[in-house]
């Protein structure tokens, strides 16, 4: 018995000083916080991962932020919803946005905003912050506005807000959207102005603007799809790319060409391995812009390469070169066209054409100047 009792006092002896250190380390870590913080309030590193116990409903008190992650600070909204002003109230504009992102390596997940000005705000210099399952609805001008670099958002919706879904201003580089949703927002879904910033498995459907505007410079979309917008894919810019994604349907109220799947205004972009089906204006239309012509900033398209493109039942022409010159068609098939499924048109135009583009292995129903873009192949009789 003697020989047991020193054994165990020995024994408890030894493990106080791990215990100890146990202790020590767990008073260290950061906590979650217990109850909601309250509006306005700055969330910061030391505060570590704060959880939401409930709904946050904050009245609209002006310019600010209903919350504020700086630092390398997260907010786990745990399912429940942040709210500015009265969500009920339809017509009085609220000032404050829902979520402020200031910080290095923040986070924010799992939960609604809803009736903000812009839901989520990451501000430069803000860099790699994570979002995650957020969901931005009914607010007051952007969904997600996002100004800084290196940042990643992964499935999230912008739904039904009144300017853009997502919008990546020029400030915005090398930010990832992946997994995503743009639905039924006033402007465009997303929207890209930044360079290097990449965008995959992510959909826009039914915007009142363009499904994806892609400015700035060397962007890329891989697997995206744009469905029932205004204009499916507006490119411009410089460098930028389109891969194996969809262009289905677009919506009545603006003219052609304007009204389109795919519309390029800018230099040396790429689209590859692109379904175009069943839009009301052009399929694909690349073309100067210049006035009188609708522009922004006096796009000059040339230089593009259009590859393995699928353009289907267009409500005007299927891939059009308007007055543009030194882009590149490859490889690529329209058919069931309302006007020619293929147009290399110089204006004004000329006897005999100038070829102003690049056409090579391609299969066209119907083309203007066939001395331009080679001979056709027929097409499929409608049944």
């Amino acid at each position: 018995m003697k020989l047991f009792l020193r054994v165990s006092i020995l024994r408890a002896l030894t493990a106080l000083p791990v215990l100890c250190l146990l202790s020590l380390f767990t008073l260290a870590l950061p906590g979650a916080v217990a109850a909601n913080p309250a509006c306005g309030t700055l969330l910061e590193t030391a505060d570590g991962l704060t959880t939401l116990d409930g709904d946050l409903n904050c009245p609209d008190t002006g310019p600010g932020a209903a919350l504020y992650i700086i630092g390398s600070a997260g907010l786990d909204m745990n399912g429940f919803t942040i709210t500015c002003g009265d969500a009920n109230d339809d017509v009085t504009e609220v000032l404050m946005d829902g979520v402020h992102l200031l910080g290095t390596k923040n986070s924010l997940s799992n939960g609604a905003i809803v009736n903000c000005q812009d839901g989520v705000s990451i501000a430069e210099p803000a860099s790699g912050a994570r979002v995650t399952m957020v969901h931005v609805v009914k607010n007051w001008d952007d969904g997600f506005n996002i100004n800084g670099d290196g940042n990643k958002l992964s499935q999230v919706t912008a739904w039904e807000n009144r300017d853009e879904g997502i919008d990546m201003q020029e400030t915005a580089d090398k930010n990832q959207i992946l997994n995503s949703i743009a639905y039924a927002n006033d402007g465009k879904g997303v929207s890209i102005d930044g360079v290097k910033n990449k965008l995959k498995f992510v959909t826009s459907y039914d915007n009142g603007d363009d499904g994806f505007y892609v400015g700035g410079a060397n962007n890329s979309l891989l697997n995206v799809s744009s469905v029932n917008n205004t204009i499916a894919f507006d490119i411009q810019g410089f460098g930028n790319k389109i891969k194996s994604s969809h262009a289905v349907a677009t919506n009545d109220g603006i003219p052609e060409p304007f009204r389109s799947g795919v519309s390029i205004r800018g230099e040396k972009g790429k689209l590859t391995g692109v379904v175009v089906l069943a839009v009301d204006g052009e399929g694909v239309v690349v073309y100067n812009c210049a006035p009188p012509r609708r522009c922004d900033d006096g796009e000059i398209a040339r230089g593009n390469k259009l590859s393995q493109l699928f353009v289907v039942q267009s409500g005007g022409y299927g891939i059009n070169m308007l007055e543009s010159a030194g882009n590149t068609v490859q490889g690529s098939a329209a058919v069931l066209s309302t006007l020619e499924d293929a147009q290399d048109l110089q204006i004004p135009p000329t006897m005999p054409p100038v070829c102003g583009n690049r056409w090579k292995d391609n299969h066209f129903g119907t083309s203007f100047p066939a001395a331009c873009i080679g001979s056709g192949v027929e097409e499929p009789e409608a049944r």
